[in-house]
C-alpha cells in the first residue's frame, strides 16, 4: 500500500513542516491535510478579569494568524500541484492533543516540525501523535529546508516491537529508496557475534529493497552515533522506534528517542 493521505500540523514552524509534507505528498500523488490548532479564546472561552477590548484584540490577532497559516499552507500545496484541505482543532492543550491523536489515526503519516523544548502545546501534540495515533510520525528538523527525499534511508534496528512498527509504517517510503541501510548499534566494544539485523535485512531484501546491513560498536550514546553515521552516509531519512509512554500529559521518552528529537539533523520517522 502506498502513501496516499498525509497529515501535517500547522504551527509556528509551518515553513519547516509544510514544504516537506507537500513535497512528500507530491512524490506519491497523495492528499495532504493541514491541522490548525485553534486556542480556547477563538472557541468563545472568555478569560475572567480581562477587559473586553483586550479579549477582542487577542481574538482578532489570533484569527489573522490562523488565516495566514492556512492560506500559506494552501498556497504551498497549490504550488506543488498537491490536493489539500485544512481542518481546525478547537480546545485546550489536553483537549486538542486528544483530538489530534484521533485525527492522526485516519492518515498514513503525520508530519510535524521538531518540537521546541518547553513548548507545552507542541510537546502534547507530539506525545499524542506518537503514543495515541497508532500511526507513524515524521519529524522535520528546524534547520531542514530541502524538499522531501527518500533515496537514502537509514533504519535503526534493535529487534524491538517499536522498531518493527516503524519499519512497517515506513514501507511506502522504503519501497522508493535507492539505498536502505539497516544499522544496529551497541554500546559494547565489539559487535554482537550473532549478527543482529541479519533477519530484518533479509526480510527487506525479500521485498526487493536494496539493503545494506551495518553493525556498529560505539562508546558514545546511541542517538549521537546514529545521527553521526547518517551524516557520514548522506542519509535522507532515519527510521526508528520511539521508546516511552504517555501518562497524564507528561512525556516519558527513552534516552535515545529523547536525544534524537533534541539534536536531530535529518527528518526522522518514528513509531511506537
Amino acid at each position: 500500500m502506498g502513501l496516499k493521505d498525509v497529515l501535517v500540523l500547522l504551527d509556528g514552524a509551518t515553513d519547516v513542516a509544510v514544504p516537506y509534507a507537500v513535497s512528500l505528498a507530491g512524490l506519491y500523488g497523495a492528499h495532504v491535510t493541514g491541522a490548525d490548532i485553534v486556542p480556547p479564546i477563538l472557541g468563545g472561552v472568555r478569560v475572567h478579569g480581562l477587559p473586553q477590548f483586550v479579549i477582542d484584540s487577542q481574538l482578532a490577532e489570533a484569527k489573522r494568524e490562523r488565516a495566514a497559516r492556512e492560506a500559506a499552507f494552501l498556497g504551498v500545496a497549490q504550488g506543488g500541484g498537491v490536493s489539500a484541505e485544512t481542518v481546525e482543532i478547537h480546545g485546550s492543550v489536553d483537549g486538542a492533543a486528544r483530538q489530534f491523536a484521533v485525527l492522526a489515526r485516519h492518515f498514513d503519516l503525520t508530519v510535524l516540525a521538531q518540537t521546541p523544548e518547553g513548548n507545552g502545546m507542541d510537546e502534547a501534540l507530539l506525545e499524542a501523535a506518537l503514543f495515541g495515533s497508532a500511526r507513524p510520525v515524521l519529524m522535520v528538523p528546524f534547520v531542514h529546508r530541502k524538499p522531501a527525499s527518500v533515496d537514502r534511508i537509514m533504519v535503526a534496528w534493535d529487534r524491538s516491537e517499536v522498531a518493527a512498527r516503524a519499519i512497517a509504517g515506513a514501507m511506502p517510503l522504503l519501497r522508493r529508496a535507492k539505498h536502505v541501510q539497516v544499522v544496529t548499534a551497541s554500546m559494547d566494544r565489539s559487535p554482537d557475534a550473532d549478527h543482529p539485523g541479519f533477519n530484518i535485512a533479509r526480510h527487506l531484501a525479500r521485498h526487493g529493497l536494496p539493503v545494506e546491513l551495518k553493525v556498529v560498536a560505539t562508546s558514545i550514546d546511541i542517538g549521537n552515533t546514529l545521527l553521526s553515521l547518517a551524516a557520514d552516509e548522506g542519509s535522507d531519512l532515519l527510521v526508528m522506534g520511539a521508546y516511552g509512554h504517555s501518562r497524564l500529559r507528561e512525556m516519558f521518552l527513552g534516552g535515545t528517542t529523547r536525544d534524537i528529537l533534541k539534536t536531530m539533523t535529518l527528518p526522522v520517522l518514528m513509531a511506537h
